[in-house]
């Protein structure tokens, strides 16, 4: 019987363990074992298993039909390695029985006995909930991403993707190419001289090209759809979760600038962008509440007779606060006042940092003579697998006891480097880190007023990881950052020559 073979893998990552090589070599093993001749090879590489699954069927069926009476089966790695939905594997093997040929898999026991196709069902299956446990772990590190302020995705118009130091996703930047013509697009809507459709006329009399030399083409559905995006505002959202986040990316327009073209748009229900956990206006409206009532406390922009006052309040209408409401500038300013009373003793927190960093280096020694050792296994495990390769060449070994030494010393290799990779991290200056730690510890109450909404909000919340708490006037928490009481117990502990001052406000100097 004659038979093909069909490889893939997903990643150049995957050489040496299930590679097109590695899949291969098992393969023909398995037609030689079985008396099947190979009359023809499909490789698919580097692609993933969810980005074209439908597209990679057809493809290995249009390959099956054109040897169609010349083969009988068709033998695979893994029934994983092309469908990993049960549903597209019953249709690939009904389809290839269609034209004569079976499906086999050369590492799993699967057959027409009644066991066999049982064990058909039960890898399908597990093929299926493995490709979605994969593609949970993806959706998961997408809002990863999005609740640390970056968006994973291709950036809006105006914005082009850029990759941090690691190749991974990183913060988007302007595009530089037509990020003016962005902003003057919504200017000119937000005057309520312009519709819609005039700025798809002028917009494409401009002709505009991206970073990539790419003309855009401004149809009324993307001037549609760029008027009503957030995140030229600094707020991401997606469909896949109802839930705003506060981008790292700088905003590109202002949020009354935003709200004017919402109000041209949405002229009967918009009421602006208020109430948005992430309100560049409001920074301390995140996990902020009354301290006389225990509600939470929210803040809006309040209209007055000549102009607009934004303010911070409470929304409990039984409050017994005599004055519900207050400035945004006096509020915001009595906070970081109130920041500068939770500074830790400079003393404590240089002790504090000297101790992290003896314990890393004493960590880092041990690490070093656990890899030091675990080299030396490695070296021998290379001269017994040179010495058994001797002994092959001079037969003393014969075929099957050389292979069968060679895959034990190549199994207790791989394992040995495991444990190298385990005990050998990736280098880093520990001293830059405690610099910068130090850096912030000390200039926390600054930092927190020159940095942008996303960081503020980062900040409070590792300051206060549960409530900030106003009380007409006075702020104050239930309960402070864990780095703030590991360092008053350390000094307590271990420092004698320190005074016990603990985390009493003290003045501004």
């Amino acid at each position: 019987m004659n038979a093909l073979i069909a490889t893939r893998f997903s990643d150049a990552k995957q050489i040496g363990n299930t590679s097109t090589e590695t899949q291969l070599e098992v393969c023909e093993k398995y037609c030689r074992e079985s008396c099947l001749k190979v009359v023809g090879y499909h490789k698919v590489e580097a692609e993933s298993a969810g980005a074209s699954n439908v597209a990679r069927i057809a493809e290995l069926l249009d390959f099956c039909k054109q040897h169609q009476g010349k083969a009988q089966s068709l033998v695979v790695y893994k029934l994983d390695r092309f469908a990993r939905d049960v549903s597209l594997h019953y249709y690939l093997k009904a389809e290839l029985l269609k034209i004569g040929i079976t499906l086999r898999s050369a590492t799993e026991p699967i057959d027409s006995s009644p066991v066999g196709e049982l064990m058909e069902t039960v890898l399908a299956g597990i093929a299926q909930f493995d490709n979605s446990i994969k593609r949970e772990r993806v959706k998961l590190a997408m809002r990863h991403l999005l609740e640390n302020g970056i968006w994973p995705w291709k950036a809006p118009i105006g914005y082009k993707n850029v990759k941090n130091e690691n190749g991974k996703a990183g913060v988007t930047i302007f595009d530089e190419k037509c990020v003016n013509q962005v902003n003057e697009m919504f200017e000119l809507y937000g005057s309520g001289k312009v519709t819609q459709m005039e700025l798809v006329r002028i917009m494409k009399e401009k002709r505009i090209y991206d970073y990539s030399g790419k003309l855009l083409n401004f149809s009324p559905q993307l001037i549609n759809k760029i008027l009503n995006n957030k995140f030229y505002i600094g707020i991401m959202k997606t469909k896949d979760w109802d839930q705003e986040y506060g981008g790292k990316h700088e905003p590109l327009i202002k949020v009354d600038l935003f709200n004017r073209c919402q109000e041209v748009l949405h002229p009967n229900s918009f009421k602006g962008i208020k109430h948005t956990r992430d309100n560049p206006i409001f920074p301390l409206r995140d996990r902020l509440y009354c301290g006389l009532c225990s509600h939470k406390m929210t803040a809006a922009v309040c209209s007055g007779r000549a102009k607009k006052y934004p303010v911070y309040y409470c929304m409990n209408k039984k409050c017994t606060a005599k004055q519900k409401s207050i400035w945004k500038d006096k509020f915001e300013i009595e906070f970081q006042d109130y920041l500068f009373t939770l500074k830790p003793d400079e003393e404590k927190v240089n002790e504090f940092l000297k101790a992290i960093l003896i314990k890393y280096n004493d960590r880092k020694i041990e690490f070093e003579n656990n890899s030091t050792t675990i080299r030396k296994q490695l070296d021998e495990l290379e001269k017994e697998k040179q010495y058994t390769l001797g002994l092959g060449r001079k037969q003393i070994l014969d075929e099957d006891d050389l292979r069968e030494q060679l895959k034990e010393i190549k199994a207790k290799m791989l394992k040995t480097k495991a444990l190298l990779n385990e005990s050998h991290g990736e280098e880093f200056k520990i001293e830059y880190l405690l610099e910068f730690g130090n850096n912030i510890l000390r200039n926390f109450p600054v930092i927190w007023n020159e940095v942008d909404i996303s960081y503020k909000i980062r900040l409070q919340r590792v300051l206060f990881p549960e409530k900030i708490i106003y009380s007409y006037p006075g702020f104050s928490n239930t309960k402070l950052s864990p780095i703030f009481r590991q360092i008053e117990d350390f000094t307590a502990s271990y420092v004698s020559n320190v005074t016990r001052l603990g985390f009493e406000p003290r003045l501004r100097e």
